[in-house]
Protein backbone atom coordinates (compact mmCIF):
# COMPACT_ATOMS: atom_id res chain seq x y z
CA UNK A 1 0.00 0.00 0.00
CA UNK A 2 3.18 2.41 0.83
CA UNK A 3 4.78 1.61 -2.15
CA UNK A 4 1.48 2.67 -4.91
CA UNK A 5 0.49 5.67 -2.18
CA UNK A 6 3.97 6.71 -2.85
CA UNK A 7 4.26 6.20 -6.63
CA UNK A 8 0.72 8.00 -6.96
CA UNK A 9 1.85 10.84 -5.35
CA UNK A 10 4.65 11.19 -7.56
CA UNK A 11 3.25 10.73 -10.32
CA UNK A 12 0.04 13.26 -9.79
CA UNK A 13 2.62 16.07 -8.29
CA UNK A 14 3.51 16.18 -11.77
CA UNK A 15 0.16 17.68 -11.97
CA UNK A 16 -5.95 8.84 -27.55
CA UNK A 17 -14.03 6.71 -33.12
CA UNK A 18 -14.16 6.76 -28.83
CA UNK A 19 -16.07 4.57 -26.62
CA UNK A 20 -17.42 5.80 -23.00
CA UNK A 21 -16.20 3.27 -20.36
CA UNK A 22 -19.20 1.10 -19.24
CA UNK A 23 -19.71 0.07 -15.56
CA UNK A 24 -18.05 -2.79 -14.85
CA UNK A 25 -19.70 -6.06 -13.49
CA UNK A 26 -19.82 -6.66 -9.82
CA UNK A 27 -17.04 -8.63 -8.07
CA UNK A 28 -16.72 -11.49 -6.07
CA UNK A 29 -15.53 -11.02 -2.67
CA UNK A 30 -12.65 -13.31 -3.74
CA UNK A 31 -12.02 -11.43 -6.62
CA UNK A 32 -11.85 -8.41 -4.85
CA UNK A 33 -8.16 -8.45 -4.06
CA UNK A 34 -6.24 -10.27 -6.98
CA UNK A 35 -3.10 -11.13 -6.12
CA UNK A 36 -1.72 -12.43 -9.98
CA UNK A 37 -2.59 -9.37 -12.42
CA UNK A 38 -1.27 -9.12 -15.73
CA UNK A 39 -1.43 -5.98 -17.84
CA UNK A 40 -1.30 -6.49 -21.80
CA UNK A 41 -0.05 -3.21 -23.73
CA UNK A 42 1.22 -0.24 -22.28
CA UNK A 43 -1.85 1.54 -21.83
CA UNK A 44 -2.84 -1.11 -19.45
CA UNK A 45 0.64 -0.92 -17.77
CA UNK A 46 -0.22 2.41 -16.89
CA UNK A 47 -3.57 1.85 -14.96
CA UNK A 48 -1.70 -1.10 -12.91
CA UNK A 49 1.52 0.51 -12.36
CA UNK A 50 -0.66 3.46 -10.76
CA UNK A 51 -3.31 1.93 -8.86
CA UNK A 52 -1.82 -1.75 -8.09
CA UNK A 53 0.42 -2.76 -4.94
CA UNK A 54 3.59 -4.02 -6.57
CA UNK A 55 2.78 -7.08 -5.08
CA UNK A 56 -0.05 -7.42 -7.07
CA UNK A 57 1.43 -7.37 -10.05
CA UNK A 58 2.86 -10.56 -11.91
CA UNK A 59 3.74 -9.04 -15.51
CA UNK A 60 3.47 -5.94 -17.52
CA UNK A 61 3.58 -5.96 -21.17
CA UNK A 62 6.82 -5.57 -23.56
CA UNK A 63 6.14 -1.66 -23.72
CA UNK A 64 6.36 -1.12 -19.75
CA UNK A 65 9.69 0.39 -20.10
CA UNK A 66 9.99 2.05 -23.15
CA UNK A 67 10.50 6.26 -23.38
CA UNK A 68 6.45 6.11 -24.39
CA UNK A 69 5.45 5.13 -21.53
CA UNK A 70 5.25 7.31 -18.34
CA UNK A 71 5.53 5.11 -15.55
CA UNK A 72 8.56 3.06 -17.17
CA UNK A 73 10.78 3.00 -13.84
CA UNK A 74 7.87 1.37 -11.75
CA UNK A 75 7.87 -1.21 -14.46
CA UNK A 76 11.91 -1.63 -13.72
CA UNK A 77 11.88 -5.27 -12.28
CA UNK A 78 8.40 -6.60 -13.19
CA UNK A 79 8.34 -9.63 -15.26
CA UNK A 80 7.42 -8.80 -18.95
CA UNK A 81 4.98 -10.77 -20.95
CA UNK A 82 4.24 -11.32 -24.39
CA UNK A 83 0.06 -10.40 -24.91
CA UNK A 84 -0.55 -14.23 -26.81
CA UNK A 85 -2.97 -16.41 -24.82
CA UNK A 86 -0.22 -19.21 -24.20
CA UNK A 87 2.03 -16.88 -22.16
CA UNK A 88 -0.64 -15.14 -20.06
CA UNK A 89 -2.33 -18.38 -19.39
CA UNK A 90 1.29 -19.95 -18.39
CA UNK A 91 1.55 -17.51 -15.68
CA UNK A 92 -2.18 -18.26 -14.14
CA UNK A 93 -3.14 -14.75 -13.60
CA UNK A 94 -6.23 -14.06 -11.44
CA UNK A 95 -6.93 -10.68 -13.43
CA UNK A 96 -5.94 -9.32 -17.12
CA UNK A 97 -6.11 -5.40 -17.92
CA UNK A 98 -5.73 -4.89 -21.39
CA UNK A 99 -6.58 -1.97 -23.99
CA UNK A 100 -5.67 -2.99 -27.39
CA UNK A 101 -2.60 -5.66 -26.32
CA UNK A 102 -2.59 -9.58 -28.09
CA UNK A 103 -5.46 -10.66 -30.55
CA UNK A 104 -9.09 -9.00 -30.79
CA UNK A 105 -10.52 -11.87 -29.28
CA UNK A 106 -8.12 -12.41 -26.61
CA UNK A 107 -10.13 -11.16 -23.59
CA UNK A 108 -13.62 -12.97 -24.40
CA UNK A 109 -11.26 -16.17 -25.02
CA UNK A 110 -9.52 -15.64 -21.33
CA UNK A 111 -13.36 -14.67 -20.09
CA UNK A 112 -14.02 -17.90 -21.57
CA UNK A 113 -11.43 -20.31 -19.91
CA UNK A 114 -12.28 -18.52 -16.54
CA UNK A 115 -9.95 -15.39 -16.40
CA UNK A 116 -11.78 -11.76 -15.08
CA UNK A 117 -10.52 -9.23 -17.48
CA UNK A 118 -10.71 -5.72 -17.31
CA UNK A 119 -10.93 -4.02 -20.50
CA UNK A 120 -10.25 -0.30 -20.73
CA UNK A 121 -12.46 2.20 -22.55
CA UNK A 122 -11.49 5.09 -24.65
CA UNK A 123 -12.88 8.16 -22.56
CA UNK A 124 -14.18 11.25 -24.50
CA UNK A 125 -13.72 13.58 -21.41
CA UNK A 126 -12.12 14.16 -17.98
CA UNK A 127 -15.60 13.08 -16.59
CA UNK A 128 -14.55 9.70 -18.45
CA UNK A 129 -11.22 9.87 -17.15
CA UNK A 130 -12.03 10.05 -13.46
CA UNK A 131 -14.05 7.01 -14.12
CA UNK A 132 -12.17 4.96 -15.97
CA UNK A 133 -9.34 5.28 -12.89
CA UNK A 134 -12.35 4.72 -10.65
CA UNK A 135 -13.66 1.63 -11.92
CA UNK A 136 -10.16 -0.20 -12.70
CA UNK A 137 -9.09 0.56 -8.95
CA UNK A 138 -11.75 -0.69 -8.05
CA UNK A 139 -11.37 -4.21 -10.17
CA UNK A 140 -7.70 -4.17 -8.98
CA UNK A 141 -9.12 -3.89 -5.17
CA UNK A 142 -7.90 -0.92 -4.99
CA UNK A 143 -10.60 2.05 -4.69
CA UNK A 144 -8.96 4.60 -2.62
CA UNK A 145 -6.10 4.51 -5.06
CA UNK A 146 -9.01 5.88 -7.69
CA UNK A 147 -10.33 8.41 -4.88
CA UNK A 148 -6.81 9.55 -4.45
CA UNK A 149 -6.29 9.86 -8.61
CA UNK A 150 -9.62 11.02 -9.25
CA UNK A 151 -9.46 13.89 -6.05
CA UNK A 152 -5.75 15.16 -7.87
CA UNK A 153 -7.43 16.46 -11.53
CA UNK A 154 -8.06 19.92 -11.52
CA UNK A 155 -11.16 21.85 -11.59
CA UNK A 156 -12.21 23.01 -14.68
CA UNK A 157 -10.86 26.72 -15.36
CA UNK A 158 -13.17 29.73 -15.53
CA UNK A 159 -13.12 32.90 -17.27
CA UNK A 160 -12.89 33.63 -21.22
CA UNK A 161 -10.95 30.30 -23.16
CA UNK A 162 -7.77 30.75 -24.86
CA UNK A 163 -7.36 29.78 -28.73
CA UNK A 164 -4.91 27.29 -28.54
CA UNK A 165 -3.83 24.37 -31.33
CA UNK A 166 -2.53 20.89 -30.46
CA UNK A 167 -0.33 19.35 -32.61
CA UNK A 168 0.71 15.74 -32.29
CA UNK A 169 4.25 14.22 -32.78
CA UNK A 170 2.74 12.99 -36.73
CA UNK A 171 1.22 16.54 -37.11
CA UNK A 172 -2.27 15.93 -37.20
CA UNK A 173 -4.48 18.93 -34.85
CA UNK A 174 -6.94 17.70 -32.07
CA UNK A 175 -10.57 19.13 -32.58
CA UNK A 176 -13.71 18.73 -31.06
CA UNK A 177 -14.95 15.61 -30.25
CA UNK A 178 -11.29 14.57 -28.92
CA UNK A 179 -9.94 13.96 -25.46
CA UNK A 180 -7.21 16.11 -25.89
CA UNK A 181 -9.27 18.84 -26.96
CA UNK A 182 -11.72 17.83 -24.07
CA UNK A 183 -8.33 18.59 -21.75
CA UNK A 184 -7.43 21.29 -23.41
CA UNK A 185 -11.03 23.32 -22.56
CA UNK A 186 -10.56 21.69 -19.27
CA UNK A 187 -7.77 23.51 -18.99
CA UNK A 188 -9.25 27.15 -20.20
CA UNK A 189 -8.07 26.74 -23.32
CA UNK A 190 -10.09 26.81 -27.09
CA UNK A 191 -8.67 23.88 -29.06
CA UNK A 192 -8.32 25.44 -32.94
CA UNK A 193 -8.39 22.35 -34.41
CA UNK A 194 -11.79 22.08 -36.11
CA UNK A 195 -13.37 18.57 -35.23
CA UNK A 196 -11.61 15.36 -34.73
CA UNK A 197 -8.13 14.54 -35.93
CA UNK A 198 -7.13 16.42 -39.18
CA UNK A 199 -3.92 16.52 -40.44
CA UNK A 200 -2.40 20.69 -40.54
CA UNK A 201 -0.74 21.37 -43.79
CA UNK A 202 2.59 23.45 -43.86
CA UNK A 203 0.29 25.73 -46.08
CA UNK A 204 -2.09 26.26 -43.77
CA UNK A 205 0.23 26.43 -40.66
CA UNK A 206 1.66 29.41 -42.35
CA UNK A 207 -1.53 31.29 -43.52
CA UNK A 208 -3.07 31.34 -40.28
CA UNK A 209 -0.26 30.93 -37.48
CA UNK A 210 -1.87 29.61 -34.16
CA UNK A 211 -1.95 32.19 -31.11
CA UNK A 212 -1.19 29.75 -28.80
CA UNK A 213 0.37 25.96 -29.28
CA UNK A 214 0.70 22.54 -27.19
CA UNK A 215 2.50 19.82 -28.77
CA UNK A 216 3.05 16.42 -27.32
CA UNK A 217 7.23 16.12 -26.66
CA UNK A 218 8.67 12.91 -27.27
CA UNK A 219 12.41 13.73 -26.55
CA UNK A 220 13.37 15.66 -30.24
CA UNK A 221 15.45 18.29 -29.86
CA UNK A 222 13.07 19.98 -31.67
CA UNK A 223 9.13 20.62 -31.87
CA UNK A 224 7.75 16.40 -33.27
CA UNK A 225 5.51 17.88 -35.79
CA UNK A 226 7.56 16.65 -39.20
CA UNK A 227 7.22 19.75 -40.86
CA UNK A 228 8.48 21.99 -37.95
CA UNK A 229 12.03 21.39 -39.08
CA UNK A 230 11.19 23.38 -42.00
CA UNK A 231 13.00 26.98 -41.66
CA UNK A 232 10.00 28.94 -42.51
CA UNK A 233 7.47 26.82 -39.88
CA UNK A 234 10.83 27.33 -37.35
CA UNK A 235 10.48 31.16 -38.03
CA UNK A 236 6.58 31.52 -38.04
CA UNK A 237 6.72 28.94 -34.49
CA UNK A 238 9.09 30.73 -33.07
CA UNK A 239 7.82 33.81 -31.74
CA UNK A 240 4.45 31.93 -30.37
CA UNK A 241 3.83 30.97 -26.65
CA UNK A 242 4.09 27.12 -26.69
CA UNK A 243 3.60 24.43 -24.21
CA UNK A 244 5.69 20.87 -24.63
CA UNK A 245 3.44 17.95 -22.80
CA UNK A 246 5.58 15.00 -22.13
CA UNK A 247 4.48 12.59 -24.98
CA UNK A 248 3.81 9.76 -22.53
CA UNK A 249 1.34 12.11 -20.28
CA UNK A 250 -0.82 12.01 -23.56
CA UNK A 251 -0.24 8.70 -25.35
CA UNK A 252 -2.81 6.67 -22.60
CA UNK A 253 -5.22 8.47 -20.21
CA UNK A 254 -4.12 7.22 -16.45
CA UNK A 255 -2.71 8.57 -13.76
CA UNK A 256 -1.25 11.56 -15.73
CA UNK A 257 -4.23 13.28 -17.31
CA UNK A 258 -4.17 15.76 -14.88
CA UNK A 259 -0.61 17.14 -15.18
CA UNK A 260 -1.20 17.27 -18.71
CA UNK A 261 -3.64 19.74 -17.92
CA UNK A 262 -1.96 21.78 -15.22
CA UNK A 263 0.52 22.45 -17.93
CA UNK A 264 -1.57 23.59 -20.68
CA UNK A 265 -3.58 25.61 -17.88
CA UNK A 266 0.23 27.31 -17.38
CA UNK A 267 -0.10 28.16 -21.05
CA UNK A 268 -3.43 29.90 -20.82
CA UNK A 269 -1.70 31.84 -17.52
CA UNK A 270 0.96 33.08 -19.76
CA UNK A 271 -1.05 34.44 -22.46
CA UNK A 272 -4.73 35.33 -21.63
CA UNK A 273 -5.69 38.94 -21.55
Amino acid sequence: MRARAGLLALALAGCGAAATPSPPAPLAAAEARPSRVISLDYCADQFVLGLADRAQILAVSPDARRPFSALREAAEGVRQVRPSLESVLALRPDLVVRSYGGTPDVAARLQALGVPVVQLGWPQDVADVAAELTRVAVALGNPEAGTLAVAALPAPASGDPVPALYLSSGGATAGEGTLIAAMMTHAGLAPAGGHGWQRRGLESLLAEPPAALVYADFGDATRPWTAAGHPVASRVLAGVPAVAVPGAWVGCTALHTGAAITAMARLRAEVAP
